[in-house]
């Protein structure tokens, strides 16, 4: 079993290295067992290369590979893992995918995705740990077979569906994060042969605003266990639990979604926490078979939590029975159940319910959520006792490092007990120019100077680019075997890292958002078993952790990263690109610079002020804002230091009071808001010390509370169609149906699904309209146009459209058009694609209804359609909504 490192094989930074990977495993050089670390980022593009059995992939922190495309409809894997091959701490980047803004629910692939796979994985026991995934490919990982996978203290950003299990059982996902997919973060699915995945554990992780869902299981979830996990402002759900009825193969038990356990598991700020349901694809789905519906599902010790204004579901459940919870808290604006019985099965409901308190919003951050840490590490697989790789080929000399600048005077070596919080031990003013070249890069021999228990480090930069890795100020060194008050600053693709190391523990603080061509101000301090990180004066993180720099004894780095170096010698990488200016340490937390060198001339830190959110939300009814409690943090005021809170209404500003500061937070209680109007307001808070002053404003909004609404009562379907309608794109497969009285409707709700076999051309779906504009009373129709969903409200003259692009062929869409109440609106697969004020209803509509055309051909009155489909639509019903009108419209 060989170990070979990137530099053996004579591989630089940023290399292109597809050939020589490929050439490598054709020629078999890489043999079952062996382990490639990689040293840098290297770049690669290739498809279907298989590693071997037991094979170990892994890197050195920050290290990986830039993965280019060939094409964006290319849908070959780019590494294929057989049995027992691990991925250890490597960073995948694919470097030319659409960088897109894409937030709905419909990517359309080579636009805002390419269909590349990173890696599918195609043996037993395969494991990935500590690795990252970026960029928009079709999936990130793809499970086409295997069983016993390992996923772990992995991060995945982007892409279609970031994790996808065809087959293979026992499959378990630890400590990992699935954030900003444009679909799914984890989707099962099943075979032709009907097996889905069984026996699955998605343990400590997290899930964050994904496009649709955190975990989709529309191949099958049985046996599968969900524990301490968060699903976090997902856009339709965080757990869909999903039963998909196309054809016999589906009804395999293999593929049940059955003894399922949900448990110490949060859901935040999702439309619907889990949803549950049984789609009938092909009308298959009957009393005879219902047992297959969704089962045995278990939820308990679980927190279902909306924070906002916007409303959000613990369960909704289509069908399915035996469904039971205990142990569940309904936190803020979170209601418990919508059960709709869609197949109307009389198994479907059947035990269903279970126990739950509620109580007021937590309103947690994100780091409070989800304490986690997931991605690539310091060092990798450890590779002690192999065999060496053998002798390289020869190789260019490097590009040489620069000789590191000598100390600068006049900082001489303290005496004992000297200095305090504003003794100086480092300066370099000015602004310091970086090309991303070692040349430029400033490097300072190690001084006894900043041999010290407590410092604080200042700087500013500004990037000219954010991609990629690029050090800041490092004071650190390569490998493992000497971590002494090691640390680093730098940033990675839009996001700052400082990090700390002591021994083998480290604390890494982090800001995302960093953007190309902004200066930002950093101050990062370590001491009284805490570090801190500040951007701007503002503190944007801080953590207990016992670290020094009495034993530390690395080169000082300026515009690079210090983990090329060896302990105590000169070397570097990751050089920056930007300007970096004035950089200064000085001894003591949290301390600042001295007049004498451009400070403050204070031992005092500059102050910072701030404001939580006015009612939690930042909107507050005129009968709340009538007894207000206020509070914010305060930082480097002493306790009982004041704190002046103001309310700013325009030009005007109103004294509320003052607050005593205690232990860096503030409270003010008792605020009579009661005779404010509705409309935008802004809390100012403002408080100063010895160095200056500090003032933060917090806007919010107050509304006027609408009257309780009554409980709405049960909807009437006017109109139904079970099951499929085929149709074939010929006139004679379309359905017409008469005018009838009873879809004369003040308030109506049109629902279907439907499935195109193309999507180029106009084709209507339902349609209750006609052609000419002399009448046009309660006009309704639908209808796909080259991708795009188009449903049309018209009333007279005037006319509410709502699209939806981004439609594909063979793909199922869930549509729910409604009116009433002077509004309509449109949901597209749960999710809510538009909704207007628009009076409109049907109690004059006299037009014929057409399933599979539109009624643009027709006379008002007469039968007559066009524009014919081409695929099935599903399940048509049209509900009388009318009983659930009050002096409000409400959207059900």
């Amino acid at each position: 079993m060989t170990v070979w490192y990137s530099s053996d094989l004579g591989w630089s930074a940023g290399q292109d290295v597809s050939s020589a990977f490929a050439s490598l495993l054709s020629s078999n050089k890489f043999k079952a067992g062996d382990t490639l670390v990689l040293e840098d980022t290297y770049q690669i593009s290739g498809s279907n290369l298989r590693l071997p059995k037991d094979f170990t992939l892994t890197a050195e922190k920050g290290a990986g590979l830039d993965v280019r495309t060939t094409s964006s409809t290319d849908t070959s894997a780019l590494f294929i893992l057989s049995d027992g091959v691990t991925v250890d701490n490597v960073t995948f980047d694919v470097v030319n995918a659409p960088k897109t803004s894409y937030d709905g629910i419909l990517p359309a692939a080579g636009q805002d995705y390419h269909k590349k796979r990173i890696l599918v994985v195609d043996g037993d026991n395969v494991t990935i740990e500590d690795s990252a995934f970026s960029g928009n490919v079709s999936m990130h990982v793809d499970v086409q077979g295997g069983n016993n996978l390992t996923v772990e203290s992995s991060l995945f950003e982007g892409g279609f569906y970031q994790l996808r299990v065809v087959e293979g059982d026992g499959a378990t996902i630890s400590n990992s994060h699935f954030r900003l997919s444009l679909g799914d973060g984890i989707k099962t699915e099943s075979s032709v042969a009907g097996d889905g995945p069984s026996d699955m554990t998605v343990t400590g992780s997290f899930f964050e605003s994904n496009a649709r869902d955190g975990l989709d299981t529309a191949g099958g979830f049985r046996n599968g266990t969900v524990l301490n996990s968060v699903f976090y402002n997902n856009g339709v759900s965080g757990f869909d639990l999903k039963s998909s009825y196309h054809d016999s193969t589906d009804f395999n038990v293999e593929k049940w979604n059955t003894n399922i356990r949900v448990e110490g598991s949060q859901f935040i700020n999702n439309p619907n926490g889990i949803v549950i349901s049984a789609v009938d694809r092909t009308g298959l789905l009957n009393n005879s078979n219902a047992e297959a519906m969704p089962h045995d599902i278990h939820i308990s010790d679980t927190i279902f939590e909306n924070t906002g204004s916007n409303s959000g579901r613990a369960f909704l459940i289509k069908d399915g029975y035996d469904i039971t919870w205990e142990g569940v808290s309904l936190l803020g604006n979170t209601t418990e159940l919508r059960f709709m019985g869609v197949s109307g099965l009389s198994l479907s409901g059947s035990n269903v319910g279970g126990t739950s308190t509620t109580g007021a919003a937590r309103n947690l951050s994100v780091d409070q959520l989800w304490d986690g840490s997931a991605g690539p590490v310091q060092g990798g697989e450890a590779v002690d006792g192999s065999t060496p790789a053998p002798d390289p080929e020869p190789t260019p000399d490097p590009e040489p490092t620069p000789d590191p600048e000598p100390t600068p005077d006049p900082t001489p070596d303290p005496e004992p007990g000297a200095g305090g919080e504003t003794e100086l031990l480092f300066y370099r003013s000015g602004n310091m120019e970086f090309d991303g070249s070692n040349a430029k890069v400033i490097e300072v021999a190690p001084s006894a100077a900043t041999r010290v228990e407590a410092a604080t480090v200042s700087f500013s930069f500004n990037a000219d680019k954010v991609s990629g890795s690029q050090g800041l100020v490092s004071k650190d060194a390569g490998g493992t075997s000497v971590n002494n008050g090691h640390f680093t600053s730098y940033i990675k693709d839009g996001t700052l890292y400082v990090r700390y190391q002591e021994g083998s523990a480290s604390k890494t603080l982090k800001l995302d958002g960093i953007q190309a061509n902004k200066v930002y101000d950093v101050r990062t301090s370590f001491g009284d078993g805490k570090v801190s990180l500040w951007v701007d004066d503002a503190l944007v993180s801080s953590q207990s952790f016992d670290v020094n720099w009495l034993d530390n004894t690395e080169y000082l780095q300026i515009g690079a990263n210090g983990w090329a170096s060896q302990t105590g010698k000169a070397g570097f990488r990751d050089a920056f690109d930007g300007t970096i200016s004035n950089v200064e340490i000085t001894a003591g937390y949290n301390t600042i610079a001295s007049d004498e060198k451009g400070g403050t001339g204070t031992s005092v830190p500059a102050p910072a002020v701030d404001i939580n959110p006015v009612g939690g939300d930042n909107s507050i009814s005129q009968a709340e804002a009538g007894a207000l409690t206020l509070t914010g943090t305060a930082q480097n005021i002493a306790d009982g230091g004041l704190v002046t809170v103001t309310l700013v209404n325009g030009s005007a500003e109103t004294t509320l009071g003052t607050a005593a500061v205690s232990g860096g937070s503030w409270s003010l209680d008792g605020v009579d808001l009661g005779g404010l109007a509705a409309g935008g307001y802004t809390i100012s808070a403002s408080a100063s010390n010895a160095a200056g002053a500090a003032r933060s404003e917090e806007p919010f909004d107050v509304y006027e509370e609408a009257a309780e609404l009554p409980e709405l009562p049960d909807l009437a379907e006017v109109f139904g169609i079970d099951g499929a309608m085929e149709f074939d794109g010929s006139r004679s497969a379309v359905q017409e149906f008469a005018p009838d009285d009873a879809l004369k409707l003040a308030a109506g709700e049109i629902s279907f699904t439907f499935n195109a076999d193309t999507v180029s051309g106009r084709q209507g779906l339902v349609s209750k309209d006609a052609s000419g504009t002399d009448v046009n009373e309660g006009h309704f129709t639908s209808y796909v146009s080259n991708g795009t969903l188009v449903v049309r409200f018209q009333e007279g003259s005037t006319s509410k459209t709502f699209k939806a692009t981004g439609i594909q062929k063979d793909t199922d869409y869930d549509v729910t058009a409604s009116f009433g109440g002077g509004e309509v609106a449109l949901e597209l697969n749960g999710q809510l694609i538009g909704q207007a004020d628009f009076d409109f209803d049907w109690l004059d509509n006299g037009e014929y209804l057409q399933a599979g055309a539109n009624g643009w051909a027709s006379r008002t009155g007469e039968a007559g359609f066009r524009d014919v489909f081409d695929g099935t639509i599903s399940d048509l019903s049209i509900t009388d909504t009318s009983a659930a009108l009050s002096d409000d419209f409400l959207l059900v």
